[in-house]
Parts: C-alpha cells; sequence; structure tokens
C-alpha cells in the first residue's frame, strides 16, 4: 500500500477558473492556502498556455463596465478597457446578414448564445491567461497543478481532508470549491451530503464549450463581428464566432455548446465539431484556404445558470466549513460570472470565521 504525504492548510480553493484563483490569491495573504488546480476533464481536448480555451469575447451589458474596474482596481491588474459598436451577423441564402435573434428556434443553448447578442462589445488590454498568471504571482501558497480530487473527507459535518490523485492527503479547515457543485457527487460520500442537495445537483445539466480556434496565414476578414451560425435544420446547435488580431497575426475562435455528458464521446465531439466547420465554411467559403493551424479545445461545464436556492449564499446545511463558488451561479457568462461571483463573495459570512483556528459552524 502507497504511503499518504499529508499537508495541513487552513484553506483549500478547488477551482482553476478564475473565481478560484482570485479568491485564493486573495485569502493567501492572511492564511495558509492551498490551490487545487484540477484535470479539465479526461478528454483529449486541452487548454494550453497559449490558449485558456475562454471565449474572450465580452458583450457590453448593464453595469459590466463597472464591474470589469472593481476587479481591476481591487486586485491592482492594470486593466485597460476599450468599447466598440458591433453588428452580429448570421448568414441567409448564402449571404451574411444581420442576426435580429434565433426567434422560434430550438436549442437547449439558445438562452446562453442570446446572451452575447449585444450592438456593442468590450476589448481588454490582456488575455485571461495573462490577468490569471498576473493573480498568481501575488498567491502566497501552495499550487497543486494537474491534480485529480479523488476524495474529499467528511467528519462530523465538517471537511477534514482532500485526497488528491488517491495517495496525497491534505487536511483543510475550510474548503471552496469552485468547480461545478454537481461534481462533488464524485468526491464526497453520498451519505455526508445533505439528501435535499444532493438531489438538486444530480439532476444539473450544465453545458460544456467546443471551441475551435484558429491561426489564419494572412488577414482576410477586416471586421471583429460576433457570428451567428446554424444551418437550417435544428439537429445541431448554433454555434458563436468571431476574429481577432494578436501581434499583426489573425485568428478565430468559434465555440458550440453540448450537453456535459457526450463529451467524452468523441463520436459526438467530432460530428459537432464537423458541423462547426461546415456553418464556417457555408459563411466563408475559402476560409479554409487562408489556416495555418487550428486548436481544438473543450471546456467542461462551462454554460447554464444554477439556482439552487441557498439560505447562506454557497453555503451547504449539514456541511458546515465548505462554501460552494461555481461561476455558473451567475447568470453572466465566462470573465463576468467570475467577476460577479467574487464581488457577491467580498463580505460573505464564511469568511468572517478564523480559519487560522478551528472554525466554529457557520449557520
Amino acid at each position: 500500500m502507497a504511503k499518504q504525504n499529508k499537508k495541513e492548510f487552513d484553506i483549500i480553493v478547488i477551482g482553476n477558473n478564475l473565481t478560484g484563483i482570485t479568491l485564493a490569491s486573495s485569502l493567501s495573504q492572511s492564511y495558509n492556502v492551498a490551490l487545487i488546480n484540477s484535470y479539465e476533464g479526461q478528454n483529449m481536448y486541452r487548454s494550453s498556455a497559449e490558449f485558456s480555451g475562454d471565449f474572450q469575447y465580452i458583450p457590453k451589458k448593464n453595469d459590466s463596465i463597472n464591474k470589469i474596474k472593481w476587479f481591476s482596481n481591487k486586485y491592482s491588474l492594470d486593466i485597460k478597457i476599450s468599447e466598440s459598436e458591433t453588428a452580429p451577423v448570421t448568414i441567409d441564402s448564402g449571404k451574411l446578414v444581420q442576426f435580429l435573434g434565433f426567434g422560434e428556434r430550438a436549442g437547449k443553448s439558445i438562452d446562453d448564445l442570446t446572451w452575447y447578442n449585444e450592438s456593442e462589445t468590450i476589448t481588454l488590454n490582456k488575455g485571461y491567461n495573462e490577468i490569471n498568471n498576473q493573480l498568481l504571482t501575488t498567491f502566497k501558497g501552495e499550487v497543486f497543478d494537474q491534480c485529480e480530487v479523488t476524495d474529499i473527507l467528511v467528519t462530523d459535518k465538517k471537511i477534514c481532508s482532500v485526497m488528491l490523485n488517491g495517495q496525497k492527503k491534505l487536511s483543510t479547515k475550510q474548503l471552496i470549491f469552485c468547480d461545478p457543485p454537481n461534481k462533488l457527487l464524485n468526491v464526497i460520500d453520498h451519505n455526508d451530503l445533505p439528501g435535499r442537495f444532493r438531489q438538486k445537483i444530480t439532476k444539473l445539466k450544465p453545458l460544456s464549450c467546443l471551441q475551435i480556434i484558429y491561426k489564419h496565414s494572412e488577414k482576410f476578414h477586416k471586421t471583429d463581428d460576433l457570428h451567428f451560425l446554424m444551418g437550417n435544420k435544428e439537429d445541431f446547435e448554433p454555434c458563436l464566432g468571431y476574429f481577432w488580431s494578436k501581434n499583426d497575426e489573425q485568428y478565430s475562435q468559434w465555440m458550440l455548446l453540448m450537453p456535459s455528458d457526450l463529451t467524452e464521446d468523441i463520436e459526438k465531439v467530432g460530428s459537432n465539431l464537423k458541423n462547426i466547420k461546415r456553418q464556417i465554411k457555408r459563411a466563408y467559403p475559402k476560409f479554409y484556404d487562408f489556416v495555418e493551424f487550428e486548436k481544438v479545445i473543450v471546456k467542461d461545464q462551462t454554460h447554464g445558470f444554477i439556482d439552487l436556492d441557498f439560505k447562506s449564499f454557497g453555503m451547504i446545511k449539514g456541511i458546515d466549513n465548505l462554501l460552494c463558488a461555481s461561476p455558473l451561479f451567475s447568470k453572466e457568462n465566462d470573465f463576468l460570472a467570475s467577476i460577479e461571483l467574487t464581488q457577491k463573495l467580498e463580505n460573505h459570512p464564511f469568511f468572517s470565521v478564523d480559519a487560522s483556528s478551528e472554525p466554529e459552524p457557520v449557520q
């Protein structure tokens, strides 16, 4: 039997999203914190140092600029914002025309994709990977990269430790879980999860983001308008895409949202990739003449608003030292969802407990 390595922390944060990194960085200034960047699922389509896998198109929403400015000032990130008007487009009768909405079209992803349909967009002076790395430079705790959380152990209604890869044991006084809440079903004994909460998260069906990022051999498209592309049949979900430039080179990013339970099905992923490529070619017949390389990324459970009707936001009755902090608890998407959640948690009672000593139960 392999010997178990054991470490002790005041707070463990699980989740490699912006919310998890931000909370871990902030809390590590006062507490002994571990940040666990778990695997992005077991599929072959992972993000990279160059491409985060986040859909980095930010529609201008009410108060979105104020949220980004608050976040930048709060964490000294020096994020610069530029605004521009945009005209979302779609393909109709072989021509690109203004996108006016989905109308009566049905689909699991329609509500989430509609969120992106705005006449103005926000561009940042740095990518999401750069922002994450900037936050990590101020993190004073210990990072456990590319680890699989195999067990979260509960004793007397308190989480006492987290097991990594079935071998390394990390003891903790508090746990912040920034991954989708239904992933708790895989790592906590079902008898330790309150019945009502367990029933709710069992029924959750978030959507995962399937993306293709292209680097183009030359600039052949001049605008950064958001594209809503779909076929006449409703066999596939619509896809979104846009063009952008970096270091005087042109890229494009395209995404389709699909049920999370299908992302491990290579045939389903393959057919959705073919659909994205088919819709791109309908809009731009010569698109693939100007492709230098492509990167496929699958981000697990990125979309689909979750309302678990918490009595105290993120707190599970029956496990006193656990805080659920998934960005899916926000009605925003992507970057704005993480910022909104960070704002909501700023003065949360969970953090009023002194994690450096044995915590009292949070009601």
